[in-house]
């Protein structure tokens, strides 16, 4: 047996997770594992994005979420529990939680998911795969 081993950088794992994603989401309906690459995805290019100066789309979300709270009155969310919030069905999909049982509608948490990661990819790279603009055409 002989392997051939490969190299990759971590933007093309991150588009070719995306692309899959994309692929589950569009044309197999496989949402919970379009979440999971997605999210795996939307990490990776989130974090590209803010090293090279950008803000990751999480976080975005997420103050947006603090500032409406602050704006409700009431109990206001943090910008951690609101990454929390963001997070907990991909989160959940990835770590074992004794039995613990989520209900969430799948095509919509893949679809935001799908959402981030596409806004980060095309933030940090400016280029929309035939996939992406696919995606965004159902917008």
């Amino acid at each position: 047996m002989s392997s051939s081993a490969e190299s990759f950088t971590q933007l093309q794992a991150a588009q070719a997770q995306l692309e899959r994603a994309l692929a589950l989401y569009l044309d197999e309906r496989d949402y919970l594992s379009a979440i999971t690459l997605a999210g795996a995805a939307d990490e990776v290019l989130g974090k590209m994005l803010e090293a090279a100066g950008g803000k990751h789309r999480l976080h975005q979300e997420a103050s947006a979420m603090h500032v409406v709270s602050l704006s409700l009155g009431g109990d206001v969310v943090s910008k951690k529990e609101a990454i929390e919030a963001l997070n907990q069905v991909r989160d959940w999909l990835k770590h074992y939680k004794d039995g613990a049982i989520l209900s969430f509608d799948a095509r919509l948490a893949a679809r935001e998911m799908l959402e981030r990661a596409v806004a980060n990819l095309i933030a940090l790279t400016n280029n929309a795969s035939p996939l992406v603009r696919r995606f965004d055409e159902q917008r």
